[in-house]
Order: C-alpha cells, then structure tokens, then sequence
C-alpha cells in the first residue's frame, strides 16, 4: 500500500484530512510571499501575502484544535439509551442550557480569540449527536440549537414566523429518525442520511438569502459542521482503494481466509469502487468540486454554497447504496452468520477522491 493512497478516517477526522492539504498549501505559499518581498517593496505587497497566510493559518489550527477535542472520549458521558427509550438520567436536562451558552460563545468569539465552555459542548457532542436514532427528539434538539445560535452570532435570528416553521421541521427531523430505529443496520444509516437531508435542505429553504450566506461564511459553524454531518464517513483514494475495501468488508462480516480472497470479493470490491467514482465524477461536474461537508475553515467563505451539506448527504446516500449493492452480490457465497452480520452491522461511509481513467 501506498503511504497516501488509501486513507480511512472516522467522522471527526475527516476534517483534519483537508486540514493537510491546506497546510500543504501553505507551505507552498510562503516560500512564493518571501521572494516576492524581495523584489518589490515591503509595504506593497508582504503585508497582504503575510495576512492572507496567517489568517489561513490561524483557521487551520483552530479547526484541528476543536476536532481534537471533539474526538477525545469524555469519561463522565453516560450511555446513551436503549434506540427508541428515553434517558433516565438527568445529564440531557442539566447540559441542554450550558451547551448554548457554550454554542453562542463559540460561534460568537472572533477567529483565533478564545471561547468559554469548551467543556460543555463537548460533553453534550459526544452524548447525542454520535447516534441519531437512539435518541431522535435530543439530537433534533441539538442540531436545532446548533443553527440558531450561528443565526444569532451572524446578528440575524430567526422571526418569530421563522421559528414556528424551525420547530416543526426539528419535530419531523425527530419523527423520522424514530422511524428508522427498528430497520436493519444499513436501512437506519440510509433513514439518517435521508432524514437529515430532508432537515437541512428545509431549514435552509426557510431563511433568507441573507440568513444563508451569514451561516455560509461562519468558519466556526463550518467546523462543528464538518463533524456533524460525517459520522462513521472516511476517505477513500488511491488505485488501490478496491483492495482496501475489500479488506474493510472482511472484517465487517467476519469472512475466513479463502473468501477474503476469493475471485467474487475482489469482483464485488472492484464493482463498488467503480461505481463510487462514476457517483463521485457526476458530483464533481454538478458542483465543481470534490464531494465534502460543507467545507474547511481555510475556504473562502464568499465561495461557499449555502447547499453543500445537503449535497454532501445525498452524496453519501448515493455511495452506501452502491455499497449495499456491491455486498449483496456476495450473499451466495456467505454463512448464514456472515449474513446476520450484513444485516446488523454498520457500514463504513466514504467520500471517494475521482480517479480519471487510466
């Protein structure tokens, strides 16, 4: 395998993934500001160069920063609770209010400036949003405070009609959600997926232009973003990908080593990765741009469209069921526990890198 061709990152890391290109980027950049500082006058043009490199930088480790944070295990987080029962304990109650506090100070503070309540937030993240269904009425609560106090930091909360329309779509996001708490493994990912889509894409038809680009170009909403809306999502690039997947599908199911290898896995892998690069190209030539959350904090904000999330969800829905598809084609070669297996274990969700025919 090659070092960079093949990369599986959990939900949390998938940003710190684009945080490596933007550092790349970067360290491409300031040899460039330095020698142009050179040869022209420092007060024309190293100022400018210096201030669009620190200004990246400083986004950059921003993002990598929370995302760390995000992802460290919280030791006093209770479980979450049985899918479709509520919690008995009082942790949700008690953390609900601290957790905006701890939102609007986070969306609120200015790049690069310190926020409180890092704390709070984190404990709540870890608590609800890791699994939607096993408690569809909190996490609709979460995400619901997620959006209104970014509405709030951009100085444009929502009307008082906005936020009768905002709390029917957090109750149908909940309904739905609660739907898919019975379904198999790979119905209930797809009944998130779906279900978010259907959130997102309505909440941001209900704002006004002005409202959706102020959340479009809050770098710190795209940041906590790019973690909720990637749960169990890693990043597949490289020729080699089949392979990998192949290898990802074996543990999935538990297969022993004269299936890993046989000639219908590899068939199968192969058959998903090249549709996932012809799902991943018609993306590409709708959007202009490889499938991704909403962005990184290092994009230009003026550049962002306001739909992405929603672009990205479909795109994710489209890649699991190219993935069911494939595995399927494996049934008649699997044991009746391997089988049990495909129906109640998660599947691994990718965003795919496009690989142009060779």
């Amino acid at each position: 395998m090659k070092p960079l061709d093949f990369a599986v990152l959990s939900g949390l890391g998938l940003s710190l993934l684009f945080n490596v290109f933007a550092f790349a980027y970067l360290r491409r950049m300031e040899p460039v500001a330095a020698a142009v500082a050179e040869t022209r006058s420092e007060a024309a043009v190293e100022p400018a160069a210096r201030h669009e490199i620190e200004t990246i930088r400083r986004a950059l480790a921003e993002e990598t920063a929370l995302n760390e944070e995000l992802s460290r295990p919280r030791k006093e987080v209770p479980a979450a609770p049985p899918p479709g029962k509520p919690s008995e304990d009082k942790f949700f109650d008690r953390a609900i209010e601290p957790f905006r506090k701890a939102l609007r100070s986070f969306l609120s503070a200015p790049e690069g400036k310190p926020w409180d309540g890092a704390g709070e937030l984190m404990q709540m993240w870890s608590y609800v949003l890791a699994k939607p269904s096993e408690d569809p009425s909190r996490y609709a609560e979460v995400v619901q405070s997620v959006y209104e106090a970014a509405l709030e930091a951009g100085e444009m909360p929502l009307t008082e009609a906005q936020a009768e329309q905002f709390g029917r779509l957090g109750e149908t996001l909940a309904e739905a959600l609660r739907g898919t708490s019975k379904s198999s493994a790979y119905e209930r990912q797809l009944g998130e997926l779906d279900a978010q889509k259907a959130y997102l894409r309505g909440m941001l038809d209900l704002l006004s232009p002005a409202q959706r680009e102020k959340l479009a170009a809050n770098n710190r909403l795209v940041t906590l973003e790019n973690n909720l809306w990637t749960q169990r999502t890693g990043f597949a690039s490289g020729p080699e990908r089949a392979r990998h997947i192949a290898a990802n599908w074996t543990r999935l199911l538990n297969l022993d080593p004269s299936q890993a290898t046989a000639g219908w896995m590899t068939l199968a892998a192969q058959r998903f990765a090249d549709l996932a690069n012809r799902i991943t190209s018609e993306y590409k030539d709708r959007y202009g741009m490889d499938p991704q959350p909403r962005g990184v904090a290092s994009q230009n904000a003026a550049t962002r469209d306001p739909y992405q999330a929603v672009h990205s969800l479909d795109y994710r829905a489209a890649i699991l069921r190219a993935q069911m598809e494939a595995l399927e084609s494996l049934s008649g070669g699997l044991t009746p526990e391997q089988r049990e297996r495909l129906n109640t274990q998660a599947l691994q969700s990718y965003y795919f890198q496009y690989l142009p025919a060779q």
